[in-house]
């Protein structure tokens, strides 16, 4: 799947003025998808989840490993359950995204036939990148923020070459101290 593809089909569907939502994805496809994904790592940047095939379980917010099937192009704008517009994701991955969606854009505007093109195009490229190796995320830093917020990395910082060398420097300087104390003290 490309992401021309995704936005060929958003362009699509948002100039028809469509604004009714497929259902969700077909229980055979789903299934194969979520299963095909088992012990494999959720594809989204941020995430180290190892991806779990529940069987039968009805997923909630107690399974955040669990694989599900996301839509690359969200359902609400224009998704469709088609292969190439499907992809497993971690549970937390899913549903992190589509509140980002909700909050942001379908709240934010009342409805999604009210947000701007440019906005949501600009969140389905996100959508879609954020499980990309290359993806960068210099170029969506209010939805970088916004994820890693939701993720519970809100606290973090990244640090640049230069700060970890300090501290990494720093750290090393305050185990040589302590082991020269515990030294002292042992003798």
């Amino acid at each position: 799947m490309s992401l021309d593809r995704v936005r060929k089909r958003l362009h699509e569907w948002w100039s028809r003025g469509d604004w009714g939502i497929c259902g969700h994805a077909p229980d055979d496809m789903s299934r194969k998808i979520k299963k095909a994904a088992h012990g494999k790592k959720c594809p989204v940047v941020f995430c180290d989840h190892i991806m779990t095939y529940y069987e039968g379980e009805l997923i909630d917010d107690k399974y955040p490993d669990a694989a599900t099937t996301e839509h690359m192009l969200p359902r609400a704008c224009g998704g469709v359950n088609e292969e190439w517009c499907l992809e497993a994701r971690c549970n937390r991955c899913n549903t992190l995204l589509g509140q980002i969606l909700n909050e942001d854009y379908i709240q934010k505007y009342g409805h999604i036939s009210k947000v701007p093109f440019g906005g949501l195009k600009e969140f389905v490229d996100f959508h879609y990148r954020i499980s990309s190796k290359a993806f960068d995320e210099k170029f969506y830093p209010d939805l970088v923020q916004r994820f890693k917020q939701k993720i519970g990395w809100d606290s973090q910082t990244q640090l640049n070459d230069d700060e970890m060398s300090e501290s990494q420097s720093l750290a090393s300087s305050l185990i040589s101290e302590v082991s020269n104390e515990a030294e002292e003290v042992i003798s």
